[in-house]
């Protein structure tokens, strides 16, 4: 094995988790921003358009799930990348165990879009009642 090939593709996995990590808190943002602009919506009246927001912050959501996704992919990349680093160098020396970051959720789409679904039809129920 090659180390310094080696350690390029390791730096490269290890640029790809940052900037995976560095989307999500920016994405976090946006989702605070279009729950802030549903709430002022709701406030003022404007039933149609805090659903408008709901929808987006759901789909931004939809993409924090993919870039939570591809910041624990790249992650294990780098774990097992290390790994085989190590073994190369010291066949006989003990791996330390694979690492999970917790804070990363991992939740299936399909409920996300199960629960967007079943909001949209309480709010388009509740906004026709009111209209």
């Amino acid at each position: 094995m090659d180390v310094k090939s080696s350690a390029q593709q390791l730096q490269g996995f290890l640029i790809q988790h940052d900037k995976a990590l560095s989307q999500i808190k920016a994405i976090d943002r946006l989702m605070q921003r279009q729950q802030r602009l549903a709430v002022r919506a709701i406030a003022l009246g404007q039933k149609g358009q805090a659903l408008h927001y709901m929808g987006c912050k759901t789909v931004i959501q939809s993409v924090k799930q993919f870039y939570e996704q591809f910041s624990l992919n790249s992650w294990l990349q780098v774990q097992t990348l290390a790994r085989e680093i190590m073994r190369a160098m010291d066949p006989g020396c003990a791996l330390p165990p694979m690492v999970v970051p917790e804070d990363i959720s991992t939740q299936c789409s399909g409920d996300q879009t199960i629960k967007y679904q079943h909001a949209l039809v309480v709010a388009h129920c509740n906004f026709c009642r009111t209209s």
